[in-house]
């Protein structure tokens, strides 16, 4: 069971338990860890928090009276935004389905700690300016014989994805899908602090997320790729940076997904942890997922990414430890 999950069976058995008695109860540690699951539980239907009649705050199953079956509080309707309504009870909602799917997030290393992978994205800006000196290459941190394999891979590619280099920006500022959208200003930031970051590339196998590229148009395939080229890249580039490490964000049925879990990590002396989105059976994948492992993203390069974390949808994230 995750701390949430814990936290949750706990306040039904125990309905207006305060955030420092549910400490107590459930072992989770610290307070500011159980004060935060209890917040977004609220936050998202699944419990509630009122004044009990001591005038502390207590935590509350939702729609949970006195007298009432404290393992199923009455059912309960909510607004939702745009005015839908759904059922909140002893069935779970959508919200609470998605906290229980977070599992794991307590293993993952500091994030100055690892080398953090994510995606391109399929949204590019347009335009740029042309290219200058001294813009920081992934190349520079791998060893010259890999360095130059990938250069040489590059080529075939870019010419298939319609690479156009008159007009460059920085590759965090080229990319523009949900996953940018929603982790930026965090990830700028964390630029800037000197956080390990790179980026996994249809057109360029991979890049530093301020490599200077112009707008291309290629998804990733693996296929594109002389075999185990990106495999050994990602390998020799941890290595370099001094990472036993990896954590990577991405949609599990992408072909980055693929590449994180067809490398060698163990076998290299290094472990990678896989964050994907789960959706619990939902729609709308092409948004929800990525946007999710881009505000995954900002938690964690706050170091707030914790079990039971969640989405501003609702979305939980699983880990894939490798």
């Amino acid at each position: 069971m995750t701390n949430t999950d814990v936290v949750l069976a706990t306040i039904r058995k125990r309905p207006g338990a305060t955030d420092g008695e549910l400490r107590v109860l459930t072992g989770v540690e610290p307070h500011q860890q159980v004060n935060q699951i209890c917040r977004r539980l609220a936050q998202h239907g699944v419990t509630e928090r009122r004044p009990r009649q001591d005038g502390l705050l207590g935590n509350f199953p939702l729609g949970y009276a006195p007298g009432s079956s404290v393992e199923h509080p009455r059912h309960v309707e909510r607004d939702q935004p745009g005015g839908s309504r759904t059922q909140a009870g002893h069935n779970g909602t959508r919200a609470e389905r998605a906290l229980s799917s977070s599992q794991g997030v307590s293993v993952l290393p500091p994030p100055r700690s690892a080398l953090i992978l994510m995606p391109c994205s399929g949204e590019k800006d347009v335009g740029g300016r042309p290219a200058s000196e001294g813009t920081p290459s992934i190349t520079d941190s791998l060893s010259p014989g890999l360095a130059s394999q990938l250069l040489d891979a590059r080529l075939p590619v870019l010419r298939l994805a319609g690479h156009d280099p008159r007009a460059l920006l920085p590759a965090v500022d080229r990319y523009q899908g949900h996953l940018y959208r929603a982790a930026s200003p965090g990830l700028t930031k964390a630029i800037e602090d000197g956080f390990d970051l790179a980026i996994i590339s249809g057109g360029f196998g991979l890049l530093h997320p301020l490599e200077a590229i112009g707008h291309y148009n290629r998804e990733f395939r693996r296929s594109d790729w002389p075999r185990g080229i990106l495999e050994s890249a990602l390998v020799d580039l941890a290595r370099h940076l001094g990472h036993d490490h990896v954590v990577a964000f991405c949609s599990r049925t992408t072909g980055y997904a693929d590449l994180i879990r067809r490398t060698p990590w163990k076998a290299s002396g290094l472990t990678a942890s896989l964050l994907t989105p789960n959706l619990a059976g939902r729609g709308g994948a092409l948004r929800l997922a990525p946007k999710a492992s881009g505000e995954a993203l900002t938690a964690y390069l706050r170091d707030d990414l914790h079990d039971g974390w969640y989405s501003s949808d609702g979305v939980g994230v699983d880990v894939d430890v490798r």
